[in-house]
């Protein structure tokens, strides 16, 4: 069985750069908006592995975030 799909409204790529360490640019994020919610999609982890933070951003691990006030926490523009 398949899901109905929503059209996506919006898409944008965050980016981070040397005040993570990095030399160039390299993506932080992807933010999608429909009109049924959002969703971050993000690299990064939580630091002590509880759902709502603190957050490591630009590590080697994936945060689905659907939740704007965890988004912010885990210090994702909104």
């Amino acid at each position: 069985m398949y899901a109905d799909t929503v059209p996506i409204e919006s898409c944008r790529v965050q980016w981070c750069g040397e005040e993570h360490g990095s030399p160039t640019p390299v993506p932080e994020a992807i933010h999608v908006r429909t009109v049924a919610g959002q969703v971050w999609i993000a690299a990064g982890r939580s630091a002590a592995y509880e759902p709502d933070g603190p957050f490591h951003p630009c590590t080697d691990d994936v945060l689905v975030i659907f939740n704007t006030n965890i988004a912010e926490r885990a210090g994702l523009r909104v």
